[in-house]
């Protein structure tokens, strides 16, 4: 594990441009709604945007209907 320092609101960032394509394909989409303060980490970036990102490809594939993903 390579722990550094992260900007998480950027890390969720890529992750949901990422994923945008999946929600869009099913007529949805995904937002991403920032705390009010910087949020930063020292974490290892690839598990923290792998985990990240099965929550959010779990959301889009699992709604019903046109998914509204919103990560806060």
């Amino acid at each position: 594990m390579r722990r550094e320092h992260l900007d998480v609101a950027s890390l969720v960032d890529e992750v949901a441009h990422e994923m945008q394509p999946s929600a869009f394909a099913r007529g949805g989409r995904i937002e991403v709604v920032h705390a009010a303060t910087v949020v930063q980490v020292q974490d290892d970036a690839d598990a923290l945007r792998l985990a990240v990102r099965n929550l959010v490809e779990n959301a889009v594939k699992y709604s019903q209907g046109a998914p509204l993903v919103t990560v806060r």
